[in-house]
């Protein structure tokens, strides 16, 4: 039995999205049996999550922050935690699932861009070649780059933006059940910046500190980081918020006399 099926450019990456989160089967033929078919989609759907994983992850800026820019994803970068480029992984498959010039009956031209057929004998491969073209299509549609996978560790879910965002993503991307986490992790990203900030200062100024000064190391820290720091940023002036983190500024103090990064 030959199974094909034409998937419009247009809708790949909508179509990526729904099978990723378990909510179309594209194997569905009933020549199969149930079991055959569940394996069959249940490999696909691995293989195409490590590909699409690997696709947004390449718009990383800053590995690890969760910055990320979806107009700069790369088929040849590789992103931390991946061995091998997309480009070297489509390469060696591109002969065989690249779309075809084809004849239409009133003699004008078309590309053809047919799905790989299900090879009941090899699985595993045919599965991650149908995973490779679904990345090919959406990519010739320009829709990969609207692909996204929210940050919130208790969804996960792939999603498309109706406009791809050109500019930098700084704290993550969140579906649209979730974008009221986003303003969390903005709100957690703020403080551990302002926190972080504070911490250095409290280092610089900790070897400067002398017991002649007539007040206590932290109620002298404090001070001194009070007349550097803007008003929303500024600390007790009792030293109580340097006596808390005084293991951290210790710490960054002990960075910063031996020079490590």
């Amino acid at each position: 039995m030959i199974f094909v099926r034409l998937v419009h450019w247009k809708y790949g990456a909508d179509q990526i999205a729904e099978i990723l989160n378990g909510k179309g089967d594209w194997y569905s033929s009933e020549e199969w049996g149930k079991d055959l078919r569940c394996r069959a989609n249940s490999d696909l759907k691995r293989s195409l999550q490590r590909l699409i994983d690997q696709w947004i992850d390449s718009g990383q800026t800053r590995p690890g922050e969760g910055c990320q820019s979806p107009m700069e994803r790369n088929l040849q970068s590789i992103p931390p935690g991946y061995e091998q480029s997309l480009w070297d992984i489509i390469v060696p498959l591109w002969k065989r699932i690249r779309p075809r010039l084809g004849l239409n009956p009133d003699g004008t031209t078309n590309f053809l861009c047919s799905a790989p057929r299900l090879d009941v004998d090899n699985l595993a491969f045919s599965t991650h070649e149908t995973a490779v073209w679904f990345l090919v299509q959406s990519l010739q549609a320009g829709r990969a780059h609207s692909l996204a996978r929210c940050a919130n560790a208790s969804c996960k879910c792939y999603f498309t933006y109706e406009r791809t965002p050109r500019r930098v993503i700084k704290q993550g991307t969140f579906c649209p059940e979730c974008k009221s986490q986003a303003s969390i992790v903005r709100m957690q990203a703020t403080r551990a910046r302002h926190h972080k900030i504070r911490v250095a200062l409290a280092a610089k100024l900790l070897p400067q500190w002398n017991s002649r000064f007539g007040k206590n190391r932290s109620a002298w820290i404090a001070a001194g980081m009070n007349l550097r720091l803007s008003e929303p940023e500024q600390i007790g002036r009792n030293g109580k918020w340097v006596t808390q983190n005084l293991d951290e500024i210790l710490a960054e103090e002990d960075r910063r006399r031996n020079g490590k990064s």
